[in-house]
């Protein structure tokens, strides 16, 4: 039988009253930590305590074959992982975003804005879309299995983890077992482990040089297994490149990581932190129009003039700053059994600028924070394997937002303010309760499992600050100087709360034959957009007699009900997947009409359903040549018509959702002979409708990306050379399309996708 990895656990921790755990982790923290010193002072053996980095049950190998590229195993769940090596294929070059890691998955979508993987948007669209549905409201994704950065509008754990530093990313979709926990889930689950302290001493040194004046440092040390049984390893990296339209710098980055690993007794601990410095310009997205004509559109970008007033360049960026602690700890009670416990903390400070449509600019102010505890017990015996844990997180706002002003830009570049147009201040904090249980067994030829997780969430408490009057000064000022809260435009949050049950049953009929098939319920988040589109459409509600709390307890969390089954091929040469899936969603966030307010805003009304066709292969063609490829058919509409602005009927039941495409596939083909080693990865996106009613629509694509390398052995160590060609044909395409799931023609915006652009990379390994 494989089992998944129980030596997940991590936690970020500054003190211990920083994070409020529940009595149960408290407690194991107390056991723990007294066992920890009796081992110490008895016990100075030195052991190999270098715990897994991947989810053991991610691949299997059939009979001599090696792990090939997205190779399926055993059990029932749709998923998905790429390793270290295949992330040198799959992700953008230049970056470690886990979105584009699985961007070549079967029924994935995961545009960036440039070519290099550096891009953020404003706001809680990331860019990532799972068989149709948008992870929304925020960097969706776990690491390590916990959920580090939380719901937020920044890039989030987005920029903290260098390519180099990532293990493996994992993606299950469909229905996920009830121990893959995370914030929302509708999408499926998204995981990314990380490159532990190496058992053995090594140092990397990489630089590289690409379009765009790309330029990218990485440098890392592992100790290797010291005297005391400990590791400890140490990174630091530093990105720049300017964008390849316009003005500007896509990325400015500086990231440094620290990681221990040590051993007393029975008690395996390890510790990660990073800090992550980043800064970029937004680029300029396109109308409808200039969308329809690339010729003359495609390289559009913000003004480097700052007569131009809010469209500079310099009037719209984003810079942030972030940390991130994260704890594990794994205690063995047996040789079956063990606890692991897994505190984390994270911090975000940074600010949005960005052009509105009045012209004015509008300054975001973000101070997001993060932190909680993943507890868990499993036991394992012979096929069988149960877990049983706990997962605690609080989140301080952003988002939703707590700090706009606004500035009027002068024609020499200078802002002028004018006024604070949202001030509020958090009084309960948004939080995430949850505890599962999860049962996984193989009798003979079938492996079945069977799971139940309860989730209670407990949306945040803010009060609305009084603006008049206040000048340019910081948030704590505001805060102070102002007249009060008003109590109209305030809110209290409130408990939600939802079961998600998770069952699933596979048969492997013999050595090249498996069946599967995965049910259970999901989640997705309540609408929270509606707090700050309530405030800025306040006169109208308040002139309707609505307060900011009637709003807010329209919110429902999101349920999706879901079915996978699946049939798999494989040998020593080949695989073959087939996955055949239907969904059905209720109570989804979109923007729709209310008659009583005569406003369009965010209330989870939306009802419909999603199904699809997914096929994934590999072949080995010889040793040293491997293919792959995967195709997806995808159908995700609504199924009731919905009120658009004015109340006007909009004709959507039964058409597929904005930004979605029909068919989406992926060629792939890597080989390696001796020191050298080249890949090539054609993208295949099909037509997609900008809006809701289909009356914008972009054409399908297709993106060629190769690479190419050589490693050159030295006496003390490996120096290699690598190429990268992003968009080898230089094909001119529209990649992300900033849309929601329900949108009205002309309200959205286009991204361009890069141009041919390179990178090369000279590495040294010793």
């Amino acid at each position: 039988m494989n089992v998944s990895d129980g030596s997940t656990c991590f936690y970020r921790v500054t003190s211990p009253v920083s994070v409020p755990l529940a009595p149960l982790t408290w407690a194991v923290l107390m056991v723990l930590s007294t066992r920890c010193a009796l081992v110490v002072a008895e016990d100075k053996t030195t052991v190999d305590t270098h715990l897994p980095t991947e989810v053991e049950d991610a691949i299997v190998v059939v009979g001599q074959q090696e792990a090939a590229m997205w190779y399926p195993s055993d059990q029932a769940a749709s998923q998905r992982t790429v390793s270290q090596e295949e992330l040198d294929m799959f992700a953008a070059p230049g970056a470690g975003s886990p979105y584009s890691a699985v961007s070549a998955l079967p029924g994935v979508q995961a545009e960036t804005v440039d070519p290099f993987g550096f891009g953020n948007l404003m706001g809680g669209n990331k860019g990532l879309r799972v068989r149709g549905v948008n992870a929304s409201h925020g960097a969706n994704g776990t690491v390590e299995g916990v959920a580090v950065t939380g719901m937020g509008p920044g890039p989030g754990y987005l920029w903290m983890f260098e390519q180099e530093n990532i293990a493996s990313v994992s993606l299950h979709q469909g229905p996920v077992p009830a121990d893959q926990v995370d914030l929302f889930n509708n999408f499926g689950a998204l995981d990314t482990r990380l490159y532990w302290p190496n058992i053995d001493p090594e140092v990397q040194l990489s630089y590289s040089a690409g379009s765009d004046d790309l330029a990218r440092w990485f440098a890392r040390a592992d100790s290797g297994a010291m005297n005391f049984g400990g590791r400890v390893m140490a990174s630091l990296s530093k990105s720049s490149a300017d964008q390849w339209r316009g003005p500007g710098q896509a990325a400015d980055q500086n990231n440094i990581s620290l990681a221990g690993e040590q051993q007393f007794g029975a008690l395996t601990a390890r510790l990660w932190y990073t800090r992550s410095e980043g800064e970029q310009h937004a680029y300029r997205a396109l109308s409808a129009e200039q969308a329809n004509d690339l010729e003359q559109w495609y390289d559009y970008a913000y003004s480097s003039d700052p007569e131009d007033l809010h469209l500079y360049y310099d009037h719209n960026r984003q810079q942030f700053n972030s940390d991130l602690w994260l704890l594990e700890a794994r205690y063995q009670l047996s040789d079956q059994s063990y606890i692991s416990v897994q505190p984390y903390q994270s911090n975000e400070e940074g600010d949005y600028w960005s052009a509105t449509s009045s012209g004015m600019i509008r300054n975001w102010s973000i101070d997001h924070k993060a932190r909680g505890v993943r507890t868990e017990w499993v036991r394992e015996v012979k096929d069988t394997r149960l877990s049983v844990g706990h997962w605690y997180m609080t989140m301080e706002p952003p988002g939703p937002p707590t700090a706009w002003k606004m500035y009027q830009p002068q024609a020499d570049g200078s802002l002028m303010f004018s006024k604070w147009s949202l001030l509020a201040k958090v009084t309960n904090e948004h939080q995430m309760n949850s505890v599962w249980t999860q049962l996984d067994r193989s009798l003979g030829n079938w492996h079945w499992s069977a799971g139940l997780r309860y989730v209670r969430e407990t949306l945040v408490s803010l009060d609305y600050y009084n603006t008049d009057g206040l000048g340019d000064v910081s948030y704590a000022a505001a805060l102070q100087q102002s007249s009060g809260p008003m109590a109209d435009r305030s809110v209290d949050g409130f408990d939600l709360d939802v079961w998600l049950p998770v069952a699933g049953l596979s048969y492997r009929w013999n050595d090249d034959w498996l069946s599967r098939i995965h049910v259970g319920r999901s989640m997705g988040a309540p609408s929270f957009s509606s707090w700050n589109q309530f405030q800025s459409n306040y006169s109208t509600f308040a002139a309707a007699g609505l307060t900011a709390q009637d709003v807010m307890d329209k919110q429902r969390i999101e349920t999706q009900d879901g079915i996978d089954l699946g049939l798999t091929w494989t040998s020593r040469f080949h695989y073959m997947d087939l996955t055949v899936y239907y969904a059905r969603f209720r109570n989804k966030g979109i923007s729709y009409y209310d008659p009583d307010v005569a406003v369009v805003y965010s209330q989870n009304v939306g009802d419909g359903h999603q199904q699809g066709l997914q096929f994934a292969g590999g072949l080995e063609v010889t040793p040293e040549l491997n293919l792959l490829a995967n195709l997806a058919w995808t159908h995700a509409v609504l199924d009731k018509d919905v009120l658009g602005s004015g109340g006007t009927v909009m004709d959507v039941s039964g058409n597929q959702l904005p930004d979605v495409p029909v068919w989406t596939g992926a060629l792939g083909a890597r080989w390696e002979q001796d020191r050298w080693f080249a890949t090539s990865m054609l993208r295949y996106v099909g037509q997609r409708y900008a809006d809701s009613g289909h009356e914008e629509s972009v054409p399908g694509y297709a993106r060629v990306d190769m690479g190419a390398g050589y490693q050159l052995p030295l006496a003390s160590g490996d120096l290699s050379v690598d190429v990268n060609v992003v968009n080898l044909t230089d094909k001119r395409y529209i990649g992300r399309i900033n849309a929601s799931d329900v949108q009205s023609t002309g309200s959205y915006t286009y991204y361009s996708g890069a141009p041919r652009s390179y990178l090369m990379t000279l590495a040294y390994i010793w």
